[in-house]
């Protein structure tokens, strides 16, 4: 979902944002890295109902791809591949 929604993204233009864009960047380990929440202008750390918050907010393009892109930045080298056969939880 994080390569189609950055091929949709144009970066020049407003989105608003779903639930379902703040999931796609959610790390392999259910997490966001501050520097990823301060691109939606999500305080931390995050407070309960932040999801539900950023619902319908517009954001820049630019500033989602970034977000899109910092998925899994945040995690030490060392994790790489320990979550790779975890499924992702909804909610």
């Amino acid at each position: 979902m994080v390569n189609e929604l950055l091929e949709r993204c144009d970066k020049s233009m407003f989105v608003t944002l779903m639930p379902e864009m703040v999931h796609a960047g959610r790390s392999k380990r259910g997490g966001w890295s501050k520097e990823q929440l301060d691109l939606l202008g999500v305080e931390w750390p995050p407070t309960k109902g932040w999801i539900g918050r950023l619902t319908g907010k517009r954001v820049t393009g630019s500033a989602l791809a970034a977000f899109l892109r910092l998925k899994d930045a945040h995690l030490p080298p060392e994790c790489a591949g320990l979550f790779d056969d975890v499924e992702e939880a909804d909610g």
